[in-house]
């Protein structure tokens, strides 16, 4: 019922990237009042952190499920 976008800096911190690609990476000031300020700071996120505030958002809004189901990633 939720997804999440992880962008992780990895083992040598550069998100699987080359230090040309890193340069060339968009970015954006972004005011606190918008969408897409959160939907950043969510992407810097680590993965355990963020599926444990999915899981407590939906029991939340009275969601009930069996079971939690992830993409491999997660594993």
């Amino acid at each position: 019922m939720d997804f999440s976008i992880h962008n992780e800096a990895g083992k040598q911190g550069k998100r699987g990237l080359k230090t040309k690609e890193l340069k060339a990476q968009f970015s954006k000031i972004r005011t606190p009042e918008s969408a897409g300020y959160e939907r950043t700071s969510v992407v810097s996120e680590d993965k355990i952190s963020n599926a444990l505030k999915i899981i407590k958002h939906s029991v939340k809004k009275w969601l009930k499920v069996d079971y939690v189901l992830a993409d491999s990633w997660f594993i």
